[in-house]
C-alpha cells in the first residue's frame, strides 16, 4: 500500500492528504487503489454483496436525510462500506443489531477501523478534479460542483467499486463536458487516454451522460447563469477567453475579475446539493431498518465489574486434582 502522510487535523474531500499540486496526481494515483472495494470485480459480481451494498446504500440514504448531511458524509460511509465488507467474510444472514451493548458497539468501531487500516482520509475520485480540470478547460473548476454531483450520485450504481477513483473524476468530467464543452469533448478524452489515466470507458461515460439526463444536472450552460458563458481555450495555446453573451453578441476579451473569483470560489464551495441515489429514492419510504424497537444497552457498571473478574476453575476431575500426591503404584513384575 502506498502510504500518505498528513497532520492536518481538517478534512479537505479534494485534496484530503494536503498535498501540494506538483507531487498530488502521482501520490493520489499510487495510492488510490488502497481505498478501493478489495477484489473490486468479484464484489459487484457477488450477488450476496451486491445484497448488503443495497441495505448499506439505503440504511447510509435514509439516515443522512434525517440528520441533514453534507453530501460528503453518505459518500465517503458507502466508500468506508465497500472497503470493509470485501475485507471481511460477508455475512449470509443478517446479524441481529435489535439489542446492542456499549461494548458491541465499541468493538464493532475497532473492527470497522482495523479493516479501513485506521485511514479515514479515503482518496476518492474528488481528489482528482483540480488535476484533470485545467485539461478540459481552464474555467472548468467553476463547474466543480456540478461535476462534484455527478460523481456523488453515481455511487448509486453498483458497478462502480470496479473503476478507479481517477477512472470515476475522468468519466464525470467527459460526461460534462458534453454538455458544457461539446466542441472540446473529444480532445479531451483523448488527453486522458494518452496519459494512460482512462481506456475503454464509453460504456460507463453513457451510464454517467444518462444520469445527468435523469438528475437534470445541466439545465443551463455556463460559468456564470443568466449573465454570460465563458468558453475558454486550452490555457497553455495562449488565446483569450470568449464571452457569448445571451443575445449572441460575441466578442474576445480577456477572462475578467468577477469570472476569476467565480472560479476561486468555487474551489472552497460547500456542497449543497439533495443526494438523490434512485434506490433511496424509490425505496426510502418501504424500506425498514429495524422491524423492532432498536434498544442500545447503558452499561451497568457492577455488572461489568463482575464479569471482569476471574472465574473459579472447577477442574474437570476432582479426584485427580486432590491437594495430596497420589500414591504411585509400581507395575508389577
Amino acid at each position: 500500500m502506498a502510504e500518505i502522510q498528513s497532520d492536518s487535523p481538517d478534512y479537505d474531500p479534494y485534496n484530503p492528504h494536503y498535498l501540494s499540486k506538483d507531487q498530488g496526481l502521482e501520490s493520489y494515483l499510487r495510492a488510490e487503489s488502497s481505498f478501493r472495494a478489495k477484489d473490486c470485480n468479484a464484489y459487484v459480481r457477488n450477488t450476496v454483496g451486491r445484497k448488503w451494498r443495497c441495505r448499506a446504500l439505503l440504511v447510509i440514504f435514509k439516515y443522512s436525510k434525517c440528520e441533514n448531511f453534507d453530501p460528503i458524509v453518505p459518500y465517503l460511509a458507502l466508500n468506508y462500506f465497500d472497503r470493509v465488507i470485501t475485507r471481511a467474510n460477508i455475512p449470509e444472514v443478517q446479524p441481529d443489531l435489535q439489542v446492542l451493548t456499549g461494548k458491541q458497539f465499541l468493538d464493532m468501531e475497532i473492527h470497522i477501523l482495523e479493516k479501513l487500516k485506521w485511514n479515514m482520509r479515503s482518496v476518492t475520485a474528488l481528489c482528482f478534479l483540480q488535476y484533470f480540470e485545467p485539461k478540459l478547460d481552464p474555467t472548468c473548476c467553476a463547474h466543480r460542483q456540478a461535476i462534484s454531483e455527478i460523481i456523488i450520485q453515481s455511487q448509486n450504481d453498483f458497478k462502480i467499486p470496479k473503476y478507479k477513483p481517477s477512472v470515476i473524476a475522468a468519466a464525470a468530467l467527459i460526461a460534462a463536458s458534453s454538455y458544457l464543452y461539446p466542441q472540446q469533448s473529444s480532445n479531451f478524452k483523448g488527453k486522458l487516454v494518452s496519459e494512460n489515466i482512462i481506456v475503454k470507458i464509453h460504456l460507463f461515460v453513457d451510464r454517467m451522460i444518462k444520469m445527468c439526463e435523469q438528475l437534470q444536472l445541466f439545465p443551463k450552460i455556463g460559468v456564470v447563469e443568466n449573465e454570460h458563458t465563458v468558453q475558454a481555450t486550452d490555457e497553455n495555446s495562449g488565446q483569450v477567453a470568449e464571452e457569448i453573451q445571451p443575445k449572441g453578441k460575441e466578442k474576445a476579451l480577456e477572462m475578467t475579475e468577477e469570472i476569476k473569483k467565480v472560479i476561486e470560489d468555487s474551489k472552497h464551495m460547500k456542497l449543497e446539493f439533495p443526494l438523490r441515489w434512485k434506490l433511496g429514492v424509490d425505496y426510502e419510504q418501504k424500506f425498514v431498518i429495524f422491524d423492532r424497537p432498536f434498544q442500545f444497552l447503558l452499561p451497568d457498571p457492577a455488572k461489568e465489574a463482575a464479569q471482569a473478574q476471574p472465574a473459579e476453575v472447577v477442574p474437570a476431575d476432582p479426584v485427580q486434582d486432590n491437594s495430596e500426591q497420589a500414591e504411585v503404584v509400581p507395575d508389577q513384575v
